[in-house]
C-alpha cells in the first residue's frame, strides 16, 4: 500500500485534528497514511508515495520547529509529490485580503525553507478557550466579536472547512493516483 507521510506540528490541537481527517481521508483513497507529529519525530521515512506537511501560523509565521524539520527535509519532501497545508484563524476569514494575507504567509515559508511542494491549502483553524492564556483569549474574542464572529459558548468554535479540506484532499489523492493533473498550479481554498 502507498505510503503518505503526513508530517506537522500543532499549538492548540487543531493542525492534528486536520491531519487525522487528512489520514481518514487518504486511507479511504487506499494510502497507508504515516502520520509525525514533528516535536517528536522529525524523520522523513523512506519508501514514500507522497508527503503532506501542516502547520499552523501564529503572529504570522509557522513555528520554528516546522521551519528546522522543512529545511532539513527539503529535498526529499520536495522530490515527492507533497502539499503544505497552512492552518489559520484568518484563513476562515470572510475578508479576502484576509485570506490572501495568510496564502502570502504560506508562500513566504516555502520560499525561506526552499520547500516546492506541488500543492498549497490554506485551513482555518478553531478556537479553544481551554487551550490558551487569559489574555491571548480576552483578545482574541475582542478581534472576533469586532469583525461580527459568533463565538460558540462552549469555548470551542470550529473555523476550519472540512468540505473544502477533503476535497483538497481528494485532488491530492487523485493526482498520485494519475486521475488529476500532477504539477498543477499550486491549489487554493
Amino acid at each position: 500500500m502507498d505510503r503518505i507521510l503526513i508530517a506537522y506540528t500543532t499549538e492548540e490541537g487543531q493542525t492534528a485534528k486536520i491531519c487525522g481527517r487528512i489520514a481518514d481521508r487518504l486511507a479511504g483513497h487506499g494510502f497507508n497514511p504515516v502520520i509525525h507529529n514533528i516535536r517528536v519525530d522529525r524523520s522523513v521515512p523512506d519508501g514514500l508515495t507522497g508527503a503532506i506537511v501542516a502547520g499552523s501560523v501564529h503572529l504570522g509565521a509557522h513555528c520554528a520547529p516546522l521551519r528546522t524539520f522543512v529545511k532539513d527535509n527539503r529535498d526529499k519532501l520536495s522530490d515527492l509529490p507533497s502539499a503544505l497545508i497552512s492552518v489559520s484563524l484568518q484563513s476562515g476569514s470572510p475578508d479576502a485580503d484576509e485570506r490572501d494575507e495568510m496564502r502570502s504567509v504560506a508562500e513566504d515559508f516555502l520560499a525561506e525553507t526552499g520547500f516546492k511542494p506541488l500543492f498549497l491549502h490554506t485551513a482555518a483553524s478553531a478556537l479553544h478557550d481551554a487551550r490558551i492564556g487569559p489574555l491571548r483569549r480576552v483578545l482574541l474574542h475582542w478581534v472576533l466579536r469586532r469583525r461580527g464572529v459568533g463565538l460558540d459558548p462552549s469555548g470551542d468554535t470550529e473555523f476550519t472547512d472540512w468540505t473544502a479540506l477533503d476535497r483538497f484532499i481528494d485532488e491530492y489523492a487523485h493526482a498520485l493516483r494519475g486521475e488529476g493533473e500532477l504539477g498543477a498550479p499550486r491549489a487554493t481554498a
